[in-house]
């Protein structure tokens, strides 16, 4: 069990570092914002694969002096603290969405925008679906809310998408972007519920 879920795991931090530079490189070129935003969702997918590689190991092990029911509570602090990784996220892109448009510095987004935003969504929406069945099959809680986080990268990117058709085909349509990007902060305060909303925290 342990090894597929460390494959796993390691598979899903090579994609999501290969994400992350894309997305934040073109996002910065491009100036959108909303993809820069992005970029950092694909970033923070990262730190939770570290969480979930730890946690798993030292979750696993068996009872011993020191821990006489076993190691299983590791798994579920790396949850918690998952969980917090989430909320922190949140903070940053909408703050940084919202000081965009208070400056009135939204720019319309070039093609390279949805290049990279359909790259996402297409590698997130599989690794959604690789990491949850492996989740389920082994009954591993934190695995299966590392692929939530997976799926919530993938509803970011597609509204990335919005944002840069709306800026390219509506007058004005470049506050979109910006736009997008507070809006993906509520899609990580949506993953942080349905995280707490885990029948093993309550």
């Amino acid at each position: 069990m342990r090894n597929k879920i460390i494959k796993n795991t390691l598979i899903s931090s090579v994609i999501n570092i290969f994400l992350s530079m894309i997305k934040i490189s073109i996002g910065y070129s491009a100036k959108s914002q909303a993809l820069i935003a992005d970029g950092f969702h694909s970033l923070s997918d990262l730190l939770s694969d570290v969480i979930v590689f730890f946690g798993v190991i030292l979750g696993n092990k068996p009872e011993d002096s020191s821990h006489h029911y076993g190691h299983k509570k590791i798994e579920t602090f790396a949850e918690f603290f998952l969980g917090i990784l989430l909320c922190f996220s949140a903070i940053y892109i909408g703050y940084d969405s919202i000081n965009v448009l208070i400056t009135a510095s939204a720019a319309t987004p070039n093609w390279l925008v949805l290049i990279g935003a359909a790259l996402s969504v297409i590698f997130k929406e599989v690794m959604f679906w690789i990491t949850i069945r492996i989740g389920k099959k082994y009954q591993s809680d934190v695995v299966i809310a590392n692929a939530w986080h997976h799926r919530t990268d993938a509803f970011s990117s597609i509204a990335v998408i919005f944002g840069f058709i709306i800026g390219n085909i509506v007058p004005g349509g470049e506050i979109a972007d910006p736009i997008i990007g507070i809006l993906i902060a509520e899609v990580f305060v949506i993953s942080l519920l349905k995280f707490y909303g885990n029948p093993l925290l309550n």
